[in-house]
């Protein structure tokens, strides 16, 4: 029944999250469940199937909106109603927060600061991925992320698999710039400084021109100190450490001193 279950979810995750682009994939879905699967054996719960249950799926659906059955259903869609930053910054709970509920949060906001490397490279470097990055931030149209293909750059991609590096850690810098090239976002401009105390409403707010770069500052940086757990808040540690490096040397390059 419950194999059955996360199947099922899984191919819910994998159905509706077709065609969006890396930042928010089945892709995403799928590290967050290894995540918060990882997070719960690291605070007992393995031996608490149930509890392991709503954990896997909630993470699976946690950026989608489906009908359950009954039993778990309350709980799960409690914990995908409850987790966004959105909520937070607004300081309205909207949940009762549980264990399994701290595990799926910090799982999907461990993926947002990234230990985990987004995508398995195959002759392709740091700088190219960055690279292309930037062309999709730029309107490169004729880039793609997540297969292999040739393309203009001279840039291969293939499909993602977890890649556990202390040298690489691509998966925030890599999904911060593919959402900003989705939405049009500006990669970087000195005039258009990071929103602070921003409010739920001006976080949701579309009306505001803002930079790819900002969003480091405005959640990013943020989410280390809104970690729930203890291992979440270990892990956001290194990953933490590895933005404020990469947004330090941005800054040089982007100044011509470095």
């Amino acid at each position: 029944m419950a194999a059955a279950a996360v199947r099922a979810a899984e191919e819910l995750a994998e159905r509706e999250m077709a065609g969006r682009d890396a930042s928010h994939d089945a892709a995403h879905a799928l590290r967050v469940r290894d995540l918060a699967l990882s997070l719960a054996a690291e605070l007992g719960l393995s031996s608490s199937p149930d509890r392991l249950l709503i954990v896997e799926i909630a993470a699976l659906l946690h950026d989608i909106e489906v009908e359950l059955e009954q039993g778990q259903r309350e709980e799960i869609v409690a914990i995908i109603k409850g987790m966004g930053f959105k909520n937070e910054v607004s300081k309205k709970s909207v949940v009762e927060p549980t264990l399994e509920f701290a595990i799926v949060q910090d799982a999907d906001r461990l993926d947002a600061i990234g230990a985990i490397g987004k995508y398995c490279l195959t002759e392709v470097s740091l700088s190219a991925l960055l690279k292309q990055s930037f062309l999709q931030q730029l309107g490169c149209s004729k880039c793609c992320t997540g297969y292999a293909k040739s393309l203009p750059c001279t840039i291969l991609f293939f499909p993602l698999l977890p890649l556990d590096s202390d040298g690489i850690n691509l998966s925030s810098i890599a999904r911060c710039f593919t959402y900003g090239g989705s939405k049009k976002n500006t990669l970087h401009d000195p005039k258009i400084l990071p929103r602070d105390n921003l409010s739920k409403e001006k976080y949701m707010s579309k009306d505001e021109k803002q930079t790819s770069i900002n969003h480091f500052h405005e959640k990013l940086f943020k989410l280390k100190d809104m970690m729930k757990t203890e291992a979440g808040k270990k892990r956001a540690e290194k990953r933490h450490k590895f933005m404020e490096d990469f947004v330090a040397e941005f800054y040089e390059e982007w100044s011509g001193r470095a």
